[in-house]
């Protein structure tokens, strides 16, 4: 019998926990998903924003210095993560260079001004200024790309206010855009994607 009470005290000390011992509560973390830190933009997008504040002070600037950063800036995967400060250093640049450059250059100024309207969602002038780089040189597969992804969006905005008919109408403009930007680019995986009503 005395090994049963010492085996029920034990048990009690065990299930109770010693007397005069404080039992000391640990929160545990938060269970919520931890943001993960944006990646540091990479060195070469450092320096083209560099060479974007440089372009933006001086008065006169090289066609050919402008195109060639622009381009580089505006590769979609780069674009989309383009703060609003320089997106609008980017079209000031555009802007002041776009006078004073050649009929060749002209086209190419024109789609990534437009270009930086639409990331800058700026959606009407990126429009109006895609257009006429269309008119200008209707071979670029860029600017069918970017017109279609305009089309597409608005036939969103259409989609969602109820005027199916409107959005259908520029749901198909946007279709006609992305088949000429694969027409004349065949092989580029961008145009390759899908534009539909549900998402980009």
């Amino acid at each position: 019998m005395p090994k049963l009470v010492l085996l029920l005290i034990w048990s009690m000390i065990i299930i109770f926990g010693c007397g005069g011992t404080e039992v000391i509560e640990v929160e545990e973390p938060p269970s919520h998903k931890m943001e993960e830190p944006e990646p540091a933009p990479s060195p070469t997008l450092v320096g083209d924003k560099a060479k974007l504040r440089e372009l933006a002070d001086r008065n006169v600037v090289s066609a050919d210095e402008v195109i060639t950063l622009s381009n580089r800036m505006l590769q979609e995967d780069i674009a989309i993560g383009l703060d609003d400060q320089t997106l609008d250093t980017l079209e000031k640049v555009l802007l002041t260079s776009l006078p004073q450059c050649g009929k060749d250059s002209q086209a190419v100024m024109q789609r990534n001004l437009g270009i930086t309207y639409y990331y800058n969602k700026q959606y009407r002038k990126a429009q109006q200024v895609l257009q006429c780089a269309n008119e200008t040189n209707p071979r670029d597969a860029r600017t069918h790309y970017y017109l279609a992804c305009l089309f597409n969006h608005q036939a969103k905005l259409s989609a969602a206010k109820g005027h199916q008919i409107k959005a259908k109408r520029q749901q198909k403009r946007a279709q006609i855009e992305i088949d000429a930007a694969r027409k004349i680019d065949p092989g580029n995986p961008l145009y390759r994607k899908t534009l539909s009503l549900s998402g980009e």
